[in-house]
């Protein structure tokens, strides 16, 4: 499935359900905004069409191929 992203009625963006992780090659799940703003240790303005990596190897946790933002597993507050 892809969801549109709409600006008023017209879509702007379009987001995969999946992505491949450019690190490792593994597929990486989309990820609720608010889930990701929960995880980070720091803020992020804008949250959408991030991926979380499935790979437990792989150092990146949650990416965002289109803006190439990498958030390590560093990143991630351990709530």
């Amino acid at each position: 499935m892809v969801i549109a992203l709409l600006k008023g009625n017209k879509p702007v963006s379009y987001i995969s359900e999946t992505a491949i992780c450019d690190i490792c090659g593994s597929k990486g799940k989309l990820v609720d905004g608010e889930k990701l703003k929960k995880d980070l240790k720091f803020e992020i303005e804008n949250p959408v069409g991030f991926y979380e990596c499935s790979n437990p190897k792989c150092d990146v946790a949650y990416f965002n191929k289109e803006l190439k933002i990498y958030f390590l597993k560093q990143d991630i507050s351990s709530k």
